[in-house]
C-alpha cells in the first residue's frame, strides 16, 4: 500500500509506504516527475537545497537508505530537517528542535537578566512574553509530549525566578498563578484546546451524544506514538475539562475562560491536570 500527498506550500512532498524499497522507487519517480514539470514550466531545481528524510518510529528495524537518486544525481538522506520554524527529525521525537530552542530560550533569559537591573517588572513581564513565551508556544501542540520538554520547564522557571528576584532553588509553585503566568504544561494544554475549538470540524465524528457533557471518542489507531500526538492529546485535554467549559460556545469566551482555568491551576505536568479531580 502506498500514499501520496502534497503540502500546501508546494515545496514539501509526503509518500507513505509500509516498504522501504516502494517507497524509495515512489519518491524517485516522484521527484522525476516534478523535475521535468519543473523544466517545462522554464524554471529549476536546486537538488543543493533538496532534503529526503526517511521518518519511522524508533523502534523499526527496517534500513533506510542513505542516498537517494534523483535524474541520476545523488541525494543525501538526512536525518533532521528544518520545516516551518519546526526541527523534524526522523523519529519524530522532537529532541533536535527542543535543542534548538533551549538555545533560543537561554539567549533570552540572558538578555533578561542584563536588563532587569534597569527596568521595572511590568516592563521584564513584557519582554517576557513577546522574546520567551512565543518561543514556547510555537508549535508547542506537536512537541509539548516529549520526554525531552523538562528541559524547556527547567529554563522557564529559571526565568520566572529572574523575573522576580527569587532565589535559584525557590520554588515556583504559586508563583505562575500569582503573576498571571501559564507554566509550559499549562501553554501546551491551552493551545491543544484553542486548536480543538478552532477546528472543531475534525472531530465532529468522535462527539458523543451525551447531555451532561461534551466528550469526544478516540479514533482507532495501531501505534502509541499516535497518543502523543495532538489530534489524540486535543482529546484527553478536552474531555479532562469542567463540563461548564466544554460547553462554551463563543471563541473569545471560550479563550478567557480556558486561559484563567490553567492560570488558577497551573499544571506542570499532563498527567497533573488530568488528576486533578481525582
Amino acid at each position: 500500500m502506498e500514499e501520496i500527498g502534497v503540502v500546501q506550500d508546494d515545496t514539501n512532498i509526503l509518500l507513505k509506504s509500509v516498504e522501504v524499497n516502494l517507497l524509495t522507487d515512489l519518491m524517485e519517480r516522484c521527484m522525476q516527475n516534478i523535475k521535468e514539470w519543473i523544466a517545462g514550466n522554464g524554471l529549476i531545481l536546486n537538488e543543493d537545497k533538496t532534503n529526503v528524510i526517511y521518518f519511522k518510529t524508533s523502534r523499526s528495524r527496517q534500513q533506510t537508505p542513505t542516498t537517494v537518486t534523483i535524474d541520476n544525481k545523488e541525494i543525501k538522506t538526512a536525518k533532521q530537517v528544518k520545516f516551518l520554524g519546526l526541527m523534524l527529525d526522523e523519529h519524530l521525537n522532537w529532541e533536535s528542535h527542543i535543542d534548538m530552542i533551549t538555545g533560543k530560550l537561554n539567549s533570552t533569559w540572558y538578555s533578561m537578566r542584563i536588563i532587569k537591573k534597569y527596568v521595572d517588572i511590568k516592563t521584564i513581564k513584557n519582554v517576557y512574553h513577546a522574546g520567551f513565551e512565543s518561543v514556547l508556544r510555537y508549535g508547542v501542540i506537536f512537541w509539548g509530549q516529549s520526554t525531552d520538554v523538562e528541559r524547556v520547564f527547567r529554563i522557564q522557571k529559571g526565568v520566572l525566578r529572574t523575573i522576580l528576584g527569587l532565589n535559584r532553588i525557590c520554588s515556583c509553585r504559586g508563583h505562575f498563578r500569582s503573576n498571571n503566568i501559564m507554566t509550559l504544561c499549562g501553554l501546551y494544554i491551552y493551545e491543544l484546546l484553542i486548536f480543538m475549538f478552532k477546528n472543531s470540524d475534525l472531530f465532529e465524528d468522535l462527539k458523543t451524544k451525551s447531555l451532561r457533557n461534551e466528550n469526544y471518542i478516540y479514533p482507532r489507531h495501531r501505534l502509541t506514538i499516535y497518543e502523543k500526538g495532538c489530534f489524540y492529546t486535543c482529546i484527553t485535554v478536552f474531555n479532562a475539562l469542567p463540563a461548564e467549559l466544554q460547553q462554551v460556545k463563543y471563541f473569545r469566551s471560550f479563550k478567557s475562560k480556558i486561559h484563567d482555568f490553567l492560570i488558577r491551576l497551573e499544571p506542570y505536568t499532563i498527567q497533573e491536570y488530568l488528576e486533578r479531580r481525582r
